[in-house]
């Protein structure tokens, strides 16, 4: 008798029709540790749980490696800081399910929102996102306001309008790619650069070529946010890769009107809303000009 193919042994164990793969780029072992069974358990059977570690082969990433091994987590290394979007690219690359999940590492999920992507997933979508909460431990400083959530990939919970980022994004593989599509590595974070961008660009491009979005606004994930990203020097850090990053994607003025609205992205905003949307603006601007002159990529 002939040996049986994988697609015919798939179809006599009944593999569910979407199956998925959790992926999670990292370039800190501490947070991954942190959140990964939470995520594990999110996942049904046949889903798979990738990671990529952005940072060389070291003894703490090979231990990470050994531990997470038994599990059925597969890791994946780098060897050198090639940044986030690399690590996406390699993701892309290298996925073996048609669907794919990244998360921040700094992100849990549930069972309930992995589940409701795979249903949307199997209404069509091609690109799935879902409402980025902070964690309720969260106390934000008085230097941010629901106009700066965005800088700590949190979602503003009095938008009207939701849009899916990076922190948590399911995307259709073979829609992907079908047309080639990469992630700008000139726009992803890199080291102690603060690059942003390149899942809104990435998403960009898959919807100017027919790809359909669907937002849950029911849907959640929770990002635990580090104390030093509450921290002035980093938002004003954040702002300022901001700037750059809309330069690089030749989007200068629609950035900053879509910045200048989150600002006010609220009922009746007051002195401090006004005053930190000036400060944050200006920061920004400085960030376009820094970049134009001919700042050091990274």
């Amino acid at each position: 008798m002939s040996a049986l193919s994988v697609e015919n042994l798939e179809q006599i164990v009944a593999v569910p029709a979407c199956v998925v793969t959790l992926v999670v780029c990292s370039n800190r072992t501490s947070n991954v540790r942190k959140h990964w069974k939470t995520n594990l358990e999110s996942l049904e059977a046949y889903d798979r749980f990738l990671i990529i570690m952005d940072m060389k082969e070291t003894t703490e990433v090979r231990e990470l490696r050994g531990d997470l091994d038994p599990w059925g987590i597969r890791v994946v290394v780098n060897n050198e800081n090639l940044g986030l979007s690399y690590s996406r690219n390699l993701a892309l690359k290298t996925c073996r399910t048609n669907y794919l999940i990244f998360i921040d590492d700094d992100v849990t999920i549930s069972k309930e929102t992995v589940s409701s992507i795979k249903q949307e997933f199997r209404k069509g979508s091609d690109i799935v996102g879902v409402r980025i909460c902070g964690a309720s431990e969260h106390l934000m400083p008085w230097y941010i306001s629901e106009g700066q959530l965005h800088y700590l990939a949190i979602h503003n919970p009095k938008a009207k309008v939701f849009n899916t980022w990076g922190a948590c994004m399911g995307l259709k593989l073979p829609f992907v790619r079908s047309f080639g599509l990469k992630f700008r590595e000139e726009l992803g974070r890199r080291g102690k650069g603060l690059q942003s961008g390149d899942d809104t660009t990435f998403l960009r491009d898959m919807k100017a070529r027919g790809a359909r979005e669907g937002f849950l606004k029911d849907a959640s994930v929770i990002h635990h946010i580090d104390k030093q990203r509450l921290s002035l020097s980093y938002m004003v850090r954040r702002a300022y890769w901001q700037g750059r990053s809309e330069l690089r994607r030749g989007n200068v003025w629609n950035g900053l009107i879509k910045e200048w609205l989150r600002f006010f992205n609220t009922d009746s905003p007051g002195l401090r809303t006004i005053t930190l949307a000036l400060f944050y603006t200006i920061t920004i601007w400085i960030g376009v000009a820094w970049e134009k002159i001919g700042a050091p990529k990274h």
